[in-house]
């Protein structure tokens, strides 16, 4: 059966919290690596773990967004048994399947020859973090249908705390390298895994249903190659410049990269609470007037999300005594700039999502993703690693331009472009003057920068202290999220 929905405030909260944790891992782990291990060290873990997001692509088949659409049309709760069954005996056996393939022909295709590092390790140990993850999939599906949050964010806290306690053990206690931070990453997932398995065993009733197998992969394997664009944006400049360069470079971008992700993880924890509450008011209310509004204060903070991030930037690669601080401060602007966007993009899918004429979404985002790779290739052998962070800049303002002009030609609704530019000229700004006075100013001058931006904010109009403390008062009382 369905549980009752709980707060949505809650929920939300509770979906982002475990987001953040789980995404956010590599930077909490940063200090250890870059402590015990060189930037070329560094870019082998982060080059191989960008091969593993390709590889849960792959593994996943995207089954997750099948099996929660899938799960409501069925009738009774035998029906939803064997659809589960179905979904997760199905993504098992595809999985050893695909390991078994990875691991015969891997020696050819995915490292010595193009990537520069050898297949074992690294290309067995990534196969093994996907084949590990793969049996997430379907139980975090079932969380979410069921409205299960804090249930998801333990599995999502044991995988982090358990990396970490391993990572400890191998890299700083027993001083094993590159090696033992992977295999921290592998057994913490095959732990996790068991538990995984222990949950899903509960809730199935494993089968091979060709009617609801079919219908899984009518759904799911049209978006694969969405799912791919993603990753293109988020990874592949990572694997270029290891073709094109070394791995100290990979390690040197990776480090700075890491830090001014720190947006996109705020923009994907907005975007959680964002999503619900935008189809709640459509569906209960037609008051536009809330959801312009909602814009704003999502603006604001992701604004402010990005100068705060460049502006503790400097103290925090002179903590991790980071050699090369100032192409890293100029790629975390770049990067968190990507990251004002990306929250720009996720404001302007909800609007197409809604309307359900979603044909051009992937389209646009394959687009990109090409012509990010192109000029990659182009440009990172010419210009060194910073130009794959303008890259991405580059990348992530096309995504929302052309979902903005998408957005706006489906549903006749501007819901904030204005706002969206003034705040977007407003962040560029500034974290171009935060970038300058890094040079300048002391670490801890920087702080102050924040508290100037508030000030500014109000001063221009863009974002009353009024307005900052309506919002904050509305989220403590929950009568808005």
């Amino acid at each position: 059966m369905i549980n009752k929905p709980v707060s949505l405030f809650r929920s939300s909260f509770v979906y982002s919290l475990g987001d953040m944790i789980s995404k956010g891992l590599n930077f909490i782990l940063l200090p250890i690596y870059l402590g015990y291990l060189s930037e070329a060290e560094y870019g082998e873990i982060t080059f191989t773990l960008s091969i593993t997001a390709f590889l849960n692509i792959l593994f996943g088949l995207g089954f997750a967004g099948a099996v929660t659409r899938l799960y409501y049309d069925c009738k009774s709760e035998e029906a939803r048994k064997r659809l589960l069954g179905t979904a997760a005996l199905f993504l098992i056996l595809f999985s050893i399947g695909l390991t078994f393939l990875l691991v015969l022909v891997g020696n050819n295709l995915f490292f010595e020859r193009f990537f520069g590092l050898p297949f074992k390790p690294y290309g067995i140990y990534a196969i093994a973090i996907s084949l590990c993850s793969v049996m997430s999939v379907i139980p975090q599906a079932i969380f979410k249908i069921q409205n299960r949050p804090v249930v998801s964010i333990l599995f999502n806290i044991s995988v982090f705390l358990l990396t970490i306690l391993f990572t400890v053990i191998f890299v700083v206690v027993f001083k094993s390298g590159v090696r033992g931070a992977i295999s921290a990453l592998v057994l913490s997932n095959l732990l996790v895994a068991a538990g995984y398995t222990a949950t899903l065993i509960k809730e199935i009733h494993p089968c091979l249903d060709r009617f609801i197998l079919s219908n899984l992969l009518i759904l799911s394997l049209p978006f694969i190659p969405h799912l791919l664009a993603h990753w293109s944006l988020s990874q592949s400049d990572r694997l270029v410049i290891s073709h094109f360069l070394d791995m100290s470079s990979v390690g040197a971008y990776s480090i700075g990269y890491q830090i001014g992700s720190l947006v996109f993880l705020t923009a994907n924890a907005m975007n959680n609470a964002w999503v619900p509450y935008y189809y709640q008011v459509l569906s209960n209310a037609t008051d536009k007037k809330s959801l312009q509004k909602s814009v704003k204060q999502f603006l604001f903070l992701i604004s402010g999300a990005s100068v705060v991030t460049v502006c503790l930037s400097p103290l925090i690669l002179s903590v991790l005594k980071v050699e090369n601080q100032s192409i890293c401060l100029q790629i975390i602007a770049l990067v968190s700039m990507a990251g004002f966007f990306q929250m720009c993009y996720f404001i302007f899918v909800s609007q197409t999502f809604q309307t359900k004429d979603i044909a051009l979404i992937p389209v646009i985002t394959v687009a990109v993703a090409l012509a990010n790779i192109a000029a990659n290739i182009y440009a990172v052998p010419r210009f060194g690693i910073l130009a794959a962070a303008l890259t991405t800049l580059l990348a992530y303002f096309f995504l929302a331009v052309l979902n903005g002009w998408l957005a706006l030609a489906k549903s006749r609704f501007n819901i904030g472009i204005g706002l969206m530019i003034r705040f977007a000229v407003i962040t560029m700004v500034w974290l171009t003057v935060c970038l300058v006075l890094s040079f300048y100013i002391q670490p801890l001058w920087m702080i102050l920068l924040p508290f100037i931006w508030l000030v500014t904010i109000d001063l221009i109009g863009s974002f009353s202290f009024s307005e900052m403390i309506s919002m904050i008062s509305h989220t403590g009382s929950n009568s808005e999220y």
